[in-house]
């Protein structure tokens, strides 16, 4: 995206350490499964391209069971962040890409 950064966050990860199951976090996202016998990484990511975002999720096989066991729960969300608004709050790209959830909602409510 030209002129912006995109977020996006993911919820309904079933996860003890991010706690995504009831609030959104942001993406990459990279879960390292503590049950026995499952090796791997479970890897959440995107890649904003002119006019859509295009989401990413990357296992080894040992992990599959586990993802498909959630996959129904979990959702996900983007904001698009123009130039325009992170000027105005004073946010550079590099910022605005940890921004948590509940910020960015603040920042795109309308001034009252």
């Amino acid at each position: 995206m030209a002129g912006g950064t995109v977020a996006v966050f993911a919820r309904g990860i079933n996860d003890d350490v991010y706690n995504a199951q009831d609030k959104p976090v942001s993406l990459p996202l990279y879960l390292f499964p503590v049950q026995e016998n499952v090796n791997g990484v479970l890897e959440y990511k995107f890649a904003s391209m002119h006019g859509k975002v295009q989401m990413v999720i990357q296992m080894q096989k040992d992990i599959e069971n586990m993802f498909n066991d959630q996959k129904n729960n979990i959702q996900f969300r983007y904001f698009i962040l123009p130039d325009a608004l992170l000027k105005q709050h004073k946010i550079s790209k590099e910022e605005a890409k940890k921004l948590s959830y509940n910020k960015i909602l603040e920042i795109l409510q309308p001034a009252a």
